[in-house]
């Protein structure tokens, strides 16, 4: 699994023209899955981007997590996290979860963070699996991570 983390001061999607989902001060994470992810996977990782400390304190360090900083979170499935650039001119997706092994574990994935961010006060949006959304942000800092259970 792999979550691409931007520090956010706003974020949104929209899907042909409406707001489906919006945050602001927060974490956009967009969301991907391998061949070999599972939803024990799944449930470590949200639990490690939750406790992160990614979000700036009041001296400007980077020492809050989500919950300490009471930031938002919007969660994004996009494939092309798992797309191989490394042979040719166009990207391969062959290292991709099934598209119903995905949506599965997106699903599973909502679940366990709608329950997470519930429990610490974290406001959660979410954005829709195999839609064509259009996905807006203001990077704070800027500021992007990459978490990735491979390490």
């Amino acid at each position: 699994m792999r979550l691409h983390l931007q520090r956010v001061t706003r974020a949104r999607i929209t899907i042909q023209g409406a707001n489906i989902a919006s945050i602001d001060a927060g974490l956009l994470a967009l969301i991907g899955f391998g061949k070999a992810d599972t939803q024990q996977i799944v449930e470590q990782m949200l639990k490690k981007l939750l406790a992160y400390r990614l979000l700036a304190d009041n001296q400007g360090k980077t020492n809050l997590s989500l919950a300490q900083a009471k930031g938002a979170l919007l969660l994004v499935p996009q494939f092309t996290l798992y797309a191989s650039t490394s042979r040719g001119l166009r990207p391969s997706y062959s290292n991709c979860a099934e598209t119903s092994m995905a949506r599965e574990l997106f699903s599973h994935s909502l679940i366990h963070a709608k329950a997470l961010c519930r429990t610490q006060g974290i406001y959660l949006q979410h954005g829709r699996f195999g839609e064509d959304m259009q996905v807006e942000l203001v990077n704070d800092g800027p500021f992007t991570i990459l978490l990735d259970s491979d390490g």
